[in-house]
């Protein structure tokens, strides 16, 4: 019989995969925010985590084929949206999650799933761009800053809104880590040479309006385990 962790990982896949076969920024945001009301809607359900069920406090380490050093900014930015901490090695460019077992199992899903959606779609808007102009130089990097920037606005508004928080264990865990931290602004800090405003604002309006729009929340009531 499948334990807890194994039935909420296999429902967080089947949420991700929903823009799967035709990616797009809209879905790829929609879906990780359906994934973090999903995870508090486990923590404060009566019947589905006791007390002290799956309050495993561990590290995940998550080295992906490709390395983008806008996966630290990525990291850091949903790691406080699920309730958990990160960090990077930059020698063997590896992202660790810190947390609870079951945020974690969200967490690793939801990163790996909106980092090859926006590097997928920051590769597209290149390739049109390239094949437009000739030259694409800095739209890359000012299409997922702004891919970034919507996913910060549309995110952090509904962490304050299910008053999202790290347990103190968790914290306490995270505090003797070695590694250094994941930042925020790390990718954003620096405008991309040649910054395209236009890509900038492509991704910033599908990160943050459209989702507005969408009014997500009633859909996530109806999951049942």
């Amino acid at each position: 019989m499948k334990n807890k962790l194994d039935i909420l990982r296999e429902k967080i896949k089947k949420l991700l995969r929903l823009s799967e076969n035709n990616p797009n920024q809209e879905e790829a945001i929609l879906a990780a925010t359906k994934a973090q009301e999903l995870i508090t809607k486990y923590n404060i359900e009566l019947g589905i985590w006791n007390e002290n069920d799956n309050r495993e406090i561990t590290k995940k380490i998550v080295k992906l084929k490709k390395w983008k050093s806008w996966q630290i900014d990525l990291s850091g930015e949903l790691s406080s949206n699920f309730r958990c901490f990160s960090a990077y090695n930059p020698s063997l460019k590896e992202i660790h999650f810190f947390g609870e077992i079951k945020d974690l199992i969200v967490l690793e899903e939801v990163f790996i799933f909106l980092f090859e959606t926006g590097d997928f779609l920051a590769n597209q808007k290149v390739y049109k761009f390239r094949k437009k102009f000739g030259s694409a130089v800095g739209i890359y990097k000012s299409f997922i800053q702004g891919f970034l920037f919507g996913i910060h606005e549309h995110m952090s508004l509904r962490t304050k809104a299910l008053m999202i928080v790290p347990q103190k264990d968790v914290i306490d865990y995270y505090k003797k880590q070695k590694l250094r931290k994941s930042l925020r602004n790390n990718y954003l800090d620096k405008k991309a040479k040649n910054f395209d405003f236009e890509s900038f604002v492509q991704g910033y309006k599908e990160g943050k309006e459209i989702l507005e729009r969408k009014k997500i929340g009633s859909e996530v009531r109806d999951e049942k385990i």
